[in-house]
């Protein structure tokens, strides 16, 4: 309370100066920005796929194996059939289905390479021909800057369709990851639900 007096006081004090108000986009300006994002979304669209894996965990303490079933994400990153997830999302799974965005058709894919500590999984395609029509998905070159703004696609459970969320950058920094390794994290506030695991 003292600190919001004082500066209230010294406000009250110095010499007010007459400010530019901010410019305002024009219609046209505000309508080609409009195209820009929705072109963006359809084409990060194209590339996500809605990912469905199924087998047995490993029990604990001896425990027998336990039946799981794991709905998640990932993003087409080569043409020539590979997909790009999350590896807690097909770890131990003995079957593995890829579904694309606003399609009934499933391809049946196994892991090519995994990487627990990073989590992250690489997957092959069966049938390549899932993949018509729908490019890789383009990597940024750099590192992206705090309070950027962030879209996050993916397949959470409770939905057949594709899910966008919107938020910011908030966090990013050198961290430890599991079974000693250790690497980039960014952190984003936009929304998450089980099922967004290995999205963009």
């Amino acid at each position: 309370v003292l600190a919001i007096s004082l500066s209230q006081r010294a406000e009250a004090q110095a010499p007010r100066t007459a400010q530019a108000p901010p410019a305002t986009p024009s219609p046209k300006a505000l309508l080609h920005l409009q195209k820009e994002i929705k072109a963006a979304i359809a084409a990060v669209r194209a590339s996500v796929v809605r990912i469905t894996a199924s087998g047995t965990s490993l029990g604990r303490n001896g425990e027998a194996p336990i039946p799981y079933r794991s709905i998640g994400s990932g993003i087409i990153v080569d043409p020539a059939g590979y997909v790009l997830t999350n590896a807690h999302v097909v770890l131990y799974a003995s079957q593995i289905l890829v579904q694309a965005d606003r399609s009934t058709e499933r391809v049946k894919a196994e892991v090519e390479a995994i990487a627990p500590g990073m989590d992250l999984a690489i997957l092959k395609l069966k049938d390549e021909s899932l993949f018509e029509g729908r490019p890789p998905l383009e990597l940024a070159d750099g590192l992206p800057k705090i309070k950027d703004t962030v879209n996050a696609y993916g397949f959470p459970i409770g939905g057949e369709q594709l899910s966008v969320t919107e938020g910011i950058i908030s966090r990013v920094e050198h961290v430890g990851y599991s079974y000693g390794v250790s690497g980039l994290r960014i952190q984003v506030d936009a929304a998450l639900n089980p099922g967004n695991s290995g999205g963009p």
